[in-house]
């Protein structure tokens, strides 16, 4: 049996540890992998051609590590909404590892550079994504609001300020991955900036749990009540 004080800061390490796996991965893939190109290319690309079964265990590894992860939050901030997020947040990528990406802008070396017509398990990905993309800044802006309530103000704005930025990110990449405004060449670039804005505060959230371990948020309950 594991003590309650172990368990409390093991899954807190599976949120700290959990954007290190993926960007550790990511990074590493797209340096190692032969015509793959960072620049351009999406991170879910990787789980196409050799070794793409790499990707796809980042994928859902990270799921997992961040759906432990939001059991220790629930325990610590007493709101549904926030753990349910999380939860969320880790099937989605949990599902983009299940239902690989389609062939985009040329990789592997043998696809068309745009594709008109989209597979199911591609169709599903891409959904899957939302969970994530939009699961995050979610996640910053209702946190945001608990931690200004309780007086934690600097906390409270970085978490704004991430979600902010991964959504203006986010669209971006949809135009770059649509090789609108001729943003094509570049969409792999915004994406990781996107990618490691959200996932950064997801490993600083863990840690600033783990600091403030007598950090009391206004209970949801309360919250809901006021608005």
């Amino acid at each position: 049996m594991i003590p309650e004080k172990g368990r409390h800061n093991l899954l807190l390490f599976c949120g700290f540890i959990a954007p290190v796996i993926f960007i550790t991965s990511f990074f590493i893939q797209g340096i190692c992998k032969p015509g793959f190109n960072s620049l351009r290319h999406p991170v879910s690309s990787l789980s196409l051609g050799a070794n793409g079964w790499i990707q796809v265990f980042t994928f859902i590894v990270t799921g997992l590590l961040i759906v432990c992860f939001s059991v220790e939050v629930q325990s610590r901030l007493k709101d549904k909404m926030i753990s349910a997020l999380f939860v969320l947040v880790g099937i989605g990528l949990i599902a983009s590892g299940i239902f690989s990406t389609d062939p985009l802008f040329g990789y592997p070396d043998d696809q068309a550079m745009l594709h008109k017509e989209f597979t199911v398990h591609g169709k599903l990905h891409s959904v899957s994504a939302l969970f994530v993309f939009i699961g995050i800044p979610i996640l910053c802006f209702r946190i945001s609001n608990l931690l200004r309530a309780a007086g934690k103000t600097f906390a409270g704005y970085y978490s704004v300020i991430t979600g902010v930025t991964m959504l203006l990110l986010f669209v971006l990449t949809g135009f770059a991955l649509n090789n609108f405004l001729g943003l094509g060449p570049w969409g792999g670039l915004i994406q990781r900036a996107c990618i490691i804005t959200g996932f950064l505060w997801i490993s600083l959230a863990a840690v600033y749990l783990h600091v403030n371990k007598d950090l009391a948020l206004p209970a949801a309950a309360s919250t809901n009540r006021n608005q």
